[in-house]
């Protein structure tokens, strides 16, 4: 008997989104075996360096399973490569999260060479949305090949194929694992540096990959980035017998609340809030029984959470609490996914807050965007139904197919493959105010896997923290600094003394 209830953390990308029911749809589709070739465009864009930069954009499909001709699964990608390959030029392969969500968040949202015109809090600046050229493109230093895993964007699992297979997390890594093999030996670039990405579930992915394609498919991998990553679903939500996740939260919650300015005129700073979490914040829910009137005010003093509501709960703050209570007197809410973003509660008498101005908020333009991309500038003309977000996989995803014990974690996996290559790096970023997946929490579970790099060797475990939430990319200002993070990163330069990158403090 199958079962679908999720780890401690189920509703991290699609958090908003009404599942189906488990067994409501069969998730498999009665499409033409025979896939149309790839597509391939020419282009070209201006840099921030003012240099030209010319690349070929390949969009096409990947067939998976023994039998070409007739593909359990077919996997859309949108591939950009340059004019001239170089010689051992890195490619990088990127998937989002969901699970259920396609990849045009990184690709249009950030990284790739077109974009979606945004204003400051790093939402659509006009509608209809609007692409223009990104000069800050990933593919000044690396190619880049956005994944679309089964189920979302255009891929699909095919008459001869099972969704069982594909929408749990083994099979999915399976089905990535030999996404990336057939398209590295199809474009000959087995030789070349590989790097994976990954924003949030597709920071487990590209946690959980690297040690896999090193041993399973014999393919070297030279670094992962993680993009407010889901590494380990235990430290993501916290409960009474699970006090840790609710201390790695509260620097993102102090960061939140800074941004609506609801913590004085003298706020805590977030090293100040990172030291609190860890000292006496995490002594009191470790301690409830020592919790007294003065521990609440400096909690209160961190998040901007009413008095009465935290000595109600213990001092933990829950994600509804944070999106409902920092400004309930304005009966406005504050986005999970970024905690400086807010809006009105459109049905204030809801138990759970019906929408996200950012996770809901970029669901039409991002796929108004990314079709309008794929349609009028890359000439693809296959497929009838993008799926940004799929409901319908979320709701069938098999949380308990796996034979790992506990919540889903790709920690071990990280660990595995810093262990196996002494070169293989690590080049995690997030967004300050992101609830969803805290930057401190990764922080924290990247130092207790230090120990497999070489010893006092900063440089291979990199980590970033930027302004704005979970699609940090997506803000102009925070996208210049990380592109520069980035570019430091695939050249091999430090970021800084300490092994992270540049500080928005």
């Amino acid at each position: 008997m199958r079962r679908h209830g999720g780890p401690g953390a189920l509703g991290l990308v699609l958090l908003l989104l009404a599942a189906p029911a488990p067994g409501e749809e069969d998730n498999r589709e009665d499409l033409p075996a025979v896939l149309p070739e790839p597509v391939t465009s020419t282009h070209s864009l201006e840099t921030v360096d003012g240099e030209r930069l010319e690349y070929r954009a390949t969009v096409g499909y990947t067939p998976l399973g023994e039998d070409r001709e007739h593909p359990e699964a077919r996997v859309f990608s949108v591939a950009y490569t340059m004019g001239d390959e170089e010689a051992d030029r890195p490619v990088t392969f990127l998937f989002n999260g969901g699970p259920g969500a396609a990849s045009a968040y990184l690709n249009v949202g950030g990284l790739g060479p077109r974009v979606l015109e945004t204003d400051e809090r790093g939402l659509s600046a006009t509608t209809p949305p609007r692409l223009v050229d990104n000069p800050k493109t990933w593919l000044a230093f690396t190619d880049l090949v956005f994944v679309d895993p089964p189920g979302t964007g255009f891929s699909r699992v095919m008459e001869a194929g099972d969704p069982e297979d594909f929408f749990e997390p083994e099979g999915d890594l399976a089905a990535l694992e030999e996404t990336l093999e057939r398209w590295l030996d199809d474009h000959g670039r087995r030789g070349d540096p590989v790097y994976l990405g990954g924003e949030s579930y597709g920071g487990y992915r590209a946690g959980a990959l690297p040690a896999r394609l090193m041993r399973n498919s014999g393919i070297s991998v030279s670094g992962t980035v993680l993009v407010s990553p889901a590494l380990d679903f235990g430290m993501l939500e916290g409960g009474t017998g699970r006090p840790l996740p609710h201390a790695l939260m509260l620097p993102a919650l102090t960061a939140s609340a800074r941004a609506h300015d609801r913590l004085g005129d003298d706020p805590p700073s977030l090293e100040q809030a990172e030291a609190f979490a860890l000292g006496d914040y995490l002594e009191g829910l470790l301690h409830p029984e020592r919790i007294d009137a003065d521990w609440i005010d400096e909690v209160a003093r961190f998040t901007g959470i009413d008095r009465d509501h935290l000595r109600a709960t213990g001092g933990r703050v829950t994600l509804n609490m944070a999106q409902r209570g920092l400004l309930r007197d304005e009966g406005r809410l504050v986005s999970l996914y970024d905690g400086g973003i807010d809006s009105p509660d459109p049905v204030p008498t809801r138990t759970r807050p019906r929408a996200d101005a950012i996770l809901d908020g970029l669901v039409a333009p991002l796929s108004t965007a990314m079709l309008d991309h794929l349609r009028n500038t890359l000439d693809w003309s296959h497929g009838h139904q993008y799926r940004l977000l799929s409901r319908e996989v979320f709701g069938a995803w098999d949380w308990d197919s796996s034979q790992r014990t506990g919540p889903a974690s790709a920690m071990d996996d990280l660990a595995t493959a810093l262990a196996l290559d002494p070169r293989f790096r690590i080049f995690s970023v997030h967004g300050e105010a992101d609830l969803i997946t805290p930057y401190f929490a990764t922080e924290w579970l990247l130092g207790q896997i230090a120990h497999a790099a070489d010893p006092g060797d900063d440089e291979r475990i990199v980590t970033g923290r930027y302004p704005g939430g979970h699609m940090l990319y997506m803000r102009a200002d925070t996208n210049a600094e990380l592109f520069d993070d980035a570019r430091r990163f695939y050249t091999g330069h430090a970021a800084d003394e300490d092994g992270t990158a540049a500080d928005p403090d």
